[in-house]
């Protein structure tokens, strides 16, 4: 048996913000519920000192717990989910090396939303719609990186990053 990893139990003693609350993420697939279930579940969890997934997950276990119905208990389906996100990793973890070409390795594929499947490298750059489909992907990548940092950005935390790169690829 593992040992158990050590959870700070220092609390976290200062009162909630009353003006602070909890919303689904812009874009995200969670319902209301669910992130009033979960959301209010982690949130107590790091105000006690608690706050990883790990500990969501292990207090989810417990049926009493409002997160409890969110999750998969099926060990053979959240398995298979499992090893999906593990394909996912690897097939965006392995790149092409073009011999004949002094560049870079790219990324062996590409996944085109459009398409809803992964495409080779070199198909994307040849197909004109479904280089459009990517770029246009790309763009809304970055809009949601773009926003997800923008707290950092505006206490200067960023110091025009953001700006820079973008300049460098535009």
């Amino acid at each position: 048996m593992a040992a158990r990893k050590k959870v700070n139990k220092k609390v976290n003693k200062s009162k909630p913000d009353p003006r602070v609350g909890l919303r689904p993420k812009p874009g995200s697939r969670i319902t209301l519920e669910q992130m009033a279930d979960v959301g209010g579940t982690f949130a107590r969890l790091v105000e006690e000192g608690r706050g990883t997934a790990a500990e969501l997950v292990r207090e989810a276990s417990s049926p009493k717990s409002p997160a409890h119905k969110h999750f998969e208990w099926d060990d053979e389906k959240a398995a298979h989910r499992y090893r999906v996100d593990q394909a996912r990793h690897y097939i965006r973890s392995i790149e092409v090396v073009v011999e004949s070409i002094d560049s870079e390795p790219l990324r062996a594929w590409w996944p085109v939303t459009r398409t809803g499947h992964y495409q080779r490298v070199d198909r994307v750059v040849e197909d004109e719609d479904l280089l459009k489909a990517l770029i246009e992907q790309a763009r809304r990548d970055l809009v949601v990186w773009s926003r997800r940092y923008e707290q950092l950005r505006r206490i200067g935390a960023l110091k025009g990053i953001v700006d820079e790169v973008l300049d460098k690829t535009g």
